[in-house]
């Protein structure tokens, strides 16, 4: 898995070089929310946004989600990471 994220991380500063605009997306899945920290750290390392999306469909009975405070947990941690002004 290190070696696959090395690839990305090396890709994404390749694209940077080039002066090209990126934006990192994720989801709310229990994976993701377990390493939140890290990620938010990557995207705040390669000087990148983060945002997110909340659940848009149904989910499949194999499919783990996370929970109410979890969720509610998530957001604010994004939120707080990456403000948005309006």
């Amino acid at each position: 898995m290190k070696a696959l994220f090395d690839k990305v991380s090396a890709n994404i500063d390749l694209l940077i070089s080039k002066k090209l605009n990126i934006v990192l997306r994720t989801i709310p899945l229990p994976k993701t929310y377990k390493n939140i920290d890290k990620i938010i750290t990557f995207a705040k390392d390669k000087k990148l946004y983060l945002g997110y999306f909340l659940y848009v469909s149904k989910t499949e009975e194999k499919m783990e989600r996370l929970n109410a405070l979890e969720l509610m947990d998530f957001e604010y941690r994004m939120k707080k990471a990456f403000p948005v002004e309006i």
